[in-house]
């Protein structure tokens, strides 16, 4: 998730209340002090680009697969913690590991056959374009995160995370 195209407001377009992107950008306008910035929700990543364009926010928490600028504020880098996608392994962690790195390797290799894979088997509709994007532009990696990183994470988490009934 990038802040895009820089950090400003007083609105500011955010994707779904309680996700990843809303508890990470409330991390931030904490941790960079300022007031006075309303979050506004979408329930889509093109919404969010729409109202972008459209003047009704002045900056968006987006997915990289919308941005192609290599400047761009990465959210969980402007707020120390882990990128955003993770597994926890409770076990010998070789095999799962193998096939993560197997994964990885054919999305570099096939981004175009691989995001067919992934559109069919997702709960949620997303064009083909959207998720090329992502396996093209996303560092993937397997990376063991430091207990400091985790335990950051988890505050971050406790601390920002809406309960809504909305």
């Amino acid at each position: 998730m990038v802040i895009y195209p820089e950090f400003r407001g007083p609105n500011v377009g955010v994707w779904r209340r309680g996700s990843a992107a809303d508890v990470l950008i409330r991390a931030f306008i904490d941790k960079a002090g300022v007031g006075d910035i309303n979050l506004v929700y979408a329930d889509d990543w093109y919404s969010l680009l729409n109202m972008l364009n459209l003047g009704q926010v002045q900056s968006a928490v987006l997915n990289v697969a919308l941005v192609n600028d290599r400047n761009a504020v990465f959210l969980e880098d402007a707020v120390g913690v882990p990128g955003a996608c993770g597994i926890y392994i409770n076990g010998e962690p070789e095999p799962i590991i193998n096939v993560y790195e197997a994964g990885i390797e054919l999305a570099r290799e096939d981004p175009e056959g691989s995001a067919e894979y992934v559109i069919k088997n997702l709960p949620i509709k997303l064009p083909k374009e959207f998720v090329v994007n992502v396996l093209r532009r996303v560092e993937y990696g397997v990376f063991k995160p430091s207990d400091r990183d985790v335990d950051r994470l988890i505050s971050i988490v406790n601390t920002y995370s809406v309960i809504t009934n909305e």
